[in-house]
C-alpha cells in the first residue's frame, strides 16, 4: 500500500510540476498576422512583445510588491483605466489573476 501510494504521490507530483512549468523561450517565427514581435527574452520576460512591451514571465506571490508599488497608478494611471469602465445596471465583474486584487478592490466600488 505505501508504495502504490509513493507512486501515485510520485505522478501527481510530477503532473503539477509540468502545469506549473514556463518555456524559457518563444518561438521565433510568429504568425503573419499577429500583433506580437519577439525579441531575446529578457531576464524577467518570455521574449514577446505587444505593442513593443515584452510580455513577463508568470508572477509568484514573491511579487506582490510590485503590484503594489505607491508609483503604480503614476506610471500605468490605473485610476483612468478604473474610471473608463463602465457597467451597465446588471453588471458583473470577474477580475481573472488577480493577483492581490489592486483592480479587484477598486472596481468593487463600480459593480451595481
Amino acid at each position: 500500500m505505501k508504495i502504490k501510494l509513493a507512486i501515485i504521490i510520485f505522478f501527481v507530483s510530477g503532473f503539477l510540476e509540468s502545469c506549473n512549468a514556463q518555456p524559457n523561450t518563444v518561438s521565433s517565427k510568429p504568425q503573419k498576422d499577429s500583433v506580437y514581435s519577439y525579441k531575446t527574452a529578457s531576464a524577467d520576460g518570455i521574449g514577446k512583445l505587444y505593442k513593443g512591451r515584452e510580455i513577463s514571465k508568470i508572477m509568484g506571490a514573491n511579487g506582490s510588491d510590485w503590484l503594489e508599488r505607491s508609483e503604480r497608478n503614476q506610471e500605468e494611471n490605473t485610476n483612468l483605466a478604473i474610471e473608463r469602465i463602465s457597467l451597465p445596471v446588471d453588471g458583473v465583474v470577474a477580475d481573472i489573476g488577480a493577483g492581490t486584487g489592486y483592480y479587484s478592490f477598486r472596481l468593487s466600488h463600480k459593480v451595481p
